[in-house]
């Protein structure tokens, strides 16, 4: 064989070379291993297992249509009366309840490493198009942050004020968010500043927390023991940073934790009043600020504390 045809690739064995194609890699197919509780069935599947068994009892040799059945029953459920329907809903609630309480059974005697699996599956399965579930929740886990904008509404859903000044009679749930995130845009940053400060102590709770959470898992804690290091951990993270900022301090001393209104009007007698001079003498910091993007605000004291010239009042939500 000449070598120069080799190389070239215009002799035969230079084609079949250049033809070759590299093998298909074969996609490493994710299985469940989990068996989770089965759903409680409802007041009319109660009914129709019922119509099923019968029918087989009857017909025990006989391969029934389950399609036509169905059709049958349901127009026989749909004539029974109320009395009649309700013994099935019944049944249902209590299975329903049932199936609760186990499915928390169940997802608390997961490990780890059982939700990380079981997760790949289902994220696989969405993929294909063949399910729908969503992914499995750690119950044990730190809970995520909320953003300052979040720790707004909630304050706002918690106080039928600030529910009926924001909302008011708009009951439709994206609507109120549209309503509130405009009422979000339209407070000053000595406003807003509580709820940064709030959000950001929950980011730093939730950080420290998980990473002794992770930190616990790898040592094998149990997930009730490692839950409960990792949230007596943060809690001393989130005091820490208290401790240090001032704004926080107020919000400790007058009893906001994270759901406070703020009234413009200049009420000496409002008993929160000493939040003034926090929110005035707080050192310069970036903040979070999310109504659906992450904004940098830099609030700045006057100085002029007790004066009430910029001061903001703060009022307990009920």
């Amino acid at each position: 064989m000449n070598p120069a045809l080799a190389v070239s690739g215009k002799g035969k064995a230079g084609k079949v070379d250049a033809r070759k194609k590299p093998e298909k890699e074969q996609k490493k197919v994710i299985r469940s291993h989990l068996k989770q509780p089965k759903q409680a069935p409802s007041a009319w599947q109660l009914f129709f297992a019922e119509e099923l068994s019968k029918l087989k009892a009857q017909k025990p040799e006989e391969r029934l249509n389950v399609a036509h059945v169905a059709k049958g029953a349901g127009e026989r459920y749909n004539m029974l009366p109320d009395s009649e329907k309700a013994k099935y809903h019944k049944e249902s609630l209590r299975l329903k309840a049932q199936w609760e309480r186990d499915m928390q059974a169940w997802k608390e005697s997961l490990s780890p490493e059982d939700i990380k699996l079981e997760n790949a599956y289902r994220t696989q399965q969405r993929k294909a198009g063949k399910s729908r579930k969503s992914n499995l929740k750690d119950p044990h886990a730190p809970k995520k942050p909320l953003s300052a904008y979040f720790l707004f509404l909630r304050a706002i859903r918690s106080d039928p004020k600030m529910t009926d000044d924001v909302f008011g009679k708009e009951g439709e749930t994206t609507k109120q968010s549209v309503l509130a995130a405009a009422k979000w845009r339209e407070l000053s940053d000595t406003e807003k500043q509580p709820f940064l400060a709030k959000a950001d102590q929950d980011k730093l709770r939730y950080e420290e927390a998980r990473r002794v959470y992770e930190s616990a898992q790898a040592r094998g804690v149990p997930p009730a023991e490692a839950a409960a290091e990792a949230e007596r951990a943060g809690k001393a993270a989130a005091q820490a940073m208290a401790d240090k900022n001032p704004t926080l301090q107020a919000l400790q001393a007058a009893g906001l934790p994270a759901g406070i209104s703020f009234n413009m009007d200049d009420e000496s007698n409002n008993p929160k009043h000493h939040l003034n001079t926090a929110f005035d003498d707080a050192d310069d910091s970036d903040s979070r600020d999310q109504v659906g993007r992450d904004q940098h605000l830099q609030t700045k004291g006057s100085g002029r504390a007790g004066t009430g010239s910029r001061a903001t009042k703060a009022e307990r939500i009920g």
